[in-house]
């Protein structure tokens, strides 16, 4: 889902910062710039600060038991809610979400790129930034990518 720029709505403290890109994130990471990059693309730098929103999504899911785009309490867009409330500047952005019971990071990237919708996102030009935010209960992977400008 790609969005621009609109009203804030108040939501929780970030998460505390992202360390480094290691672990399932960090293999989704490379799994996104290896897409771009055999599609003739540059790659996309690391932002810790979108890796914040993306972890914090894909935790808040798990937690709550629901899979969307949008806020069950509110409605609205939540990641475009934790951009503007923790000040995370962009002109356009967009988020992929998946969940699967098989957490293999590859598995997921393919379905990432089996749907025109994610795949998009992941091959979008005027992206130059993504953070991955990934959360298991050991049942079900939740995985959050965030892209922007």
């Amino acid at each position: 889902m790609a969005i621009r720029p609109g009203p804030a709505h108040p939501a929780p403290a970030p998460p505390p910062p992202v360390l480094g890109v290691g672990g399932a994130a960090g293999v989704q990471f490379s799994l996104i710039n290896q897409d771009r990059a055999a599609n003739g693309l540059a790659s996309l730098a690391y932002s810790a600060s979108l890796a914040r929103v993306a972890q914090y999504r894909a935790q808040d899911m798990l937690n709550r038991n629901y899979f969307s785009h949008y806020d069950p309490s509110t409605g609205q867009l939540a990641f475009v809610g934790l951009l503007r409330l923790w000040g995370i500047p962009y002109t356009t952005a967009g988020e992929n979400i998946a969940w699967s019971t098989n957490p293999s990071m590859a598995g997921i990237n393919t379905m990432f790129m089996n749907s025109p919708e994610h795949r998009a996102n992941i091959l979008k030009a005027a992206y130059h930034r993504v953070g991955v935010g990934v959360a298991s209960n050991g049942v079900k992977t939740m995985v959050v990518e965030v892209f922007s400008n």
